[in-house]
């Protein structure tokens, strides 16, 4: 490879979805990559025209607008754009004009077509990045509940913690207790199955909560000794680092769980619980206005002071502008 599409590789292989793409894959689209340059001002796209590649932002800065003229996103270095048009109709349904002088990577359609029909977490990670966006431009409009535009690993705080499988029940409860967790990961080793196709690396056979030993050891009147092998859930349910905190809770409520392993790349990152998503959406900036409405005395008000302080950070953190924040600080204040 040429030392330019060495500096492309590098590029794309830090940013969502291309980084979730096999490395020869990734040189692949690299090599095929064209550039293209457009001045602060200047339009990329304009509504109803054929687009032909996948827009990749190398430096600068866009915005993306709606058919009427509303302002509709604004993206920077790893943001991409064209992707509706070339799922659907070949025709822009987003104008974009460039912010600031704007270098562009461009994918031709027919290599993200076969990217997006070929590499299934390149494709989760497009519909999840498209959801996102609508979701994160009408909560901008209409100041919409946190949980539809944030990402599943916001909620992690730790790396997991983990076990072998023929660890014993008394063990595992201790290493919760001094962990200060209510999971841990059971990793398979020879006293366990798992499946022939788990990627390597840590393998996951399952997941050890309080619950299942309150239920599947001390319920049952088992030893101590009991490896956790056979009081776990086995295979359990998880979610992707880059899916919705909002997609996690639901698939809690649809599978009856209070923890779901985070995985990307097919290797954990963490683990949530419910508790992390009621903690999550407790900092939203709605929740915290009724707090303070609520409060009767300078206590009840002093107990919120940590609220305050990480909705803020919140806020600046996931992009707010300066009017959403002076809004907030209005209202707070």
């Amino acid at each position: 490879m040429q030392a330019e599409q060495l500096d492309i590789l590098d590029f794309l292989r830090r940013y969502p979805p291309f980084s979730e793409l096999p490395e020869k894959t990734l040189a692949e689209v690299a090599c095929n990559v064209e550039v293209s340059y457009f001045k602060a001002g200047s339009a990329i796209l304009t509504f109803n025209q054929q687009v032909d590649a996948l827009h990749v932002i190398r430096s600068g800065a866009v915005e993306v607008y709606r058919r009427n003229g509303d302002l509709y996103n604004k993206l920077s270095a790893g943001g991409y754009f064209g992707e509706f048009g070339l799922l659907r109709n070949g025709r822009v349904r987003f104008p974009v004009t460039a912010l600031e002088d704007t270098l562009i990577y461009l994918i031709p359609a027919p290599i993200f077509s076969d990217l997006f029909e070929n590499h299934e977490l390149f494709a989760d990670g497009v519909e999840v990045e498209d959801r996102t966006r609508l979701r994160q431009a009408v909560a901008r409009q209409e100041d919409a509940n946190e949980l539809m535009s944030a990402r599943t690993e916001v909620l992690i705080s730790r790396e997991a913690v983990t076990v072998e499988a023929d660890t014993s029940a008394r063990e595992a409860a201790q290493r919760m207790s001094a962990e200060g967790v209510s999971s841990l990961l059971v990793l398979a080793n020879s006293s366990v199955d798992i499946a022939e196709d788990t990627p390597s690396g840590l393998r996951v056979a399952g997941i050890l909560t309080d619950r299942d030993l309150r239920n599947r050891l001390l319920a049952q009147g088992l030893d101590y000794a009991t490896p956790v092998s056979r009081i776990m859930t086995g295979a359990p349910v998880s979610v992707n680092h880059n899916q919705l905190v909002f997609e996690a809770m639901l698939l809690m409520l649809r599978h009856n769980v209070h923890h779901l392993p985070v995985m990307k790349h097919n290797q954990p990152l963490g683990v949530i619980a419910l508790s992390d998503i009621i903690r999550y959406e407790s900092q939203n900036s709605l929740f915290v206005v009724g707090s303070i409405f609520r409060a009767h005395n300078v206590a009840e008000l002093k107990a919120l002071a940590r609220s305050v302080r990480h909705c803020f950070t919140r806020m600046v953190q996931e992009d707010a502008n300066s009017r959403m924040i002076g809004s907030a600080m209005a209202v707070i204040g």
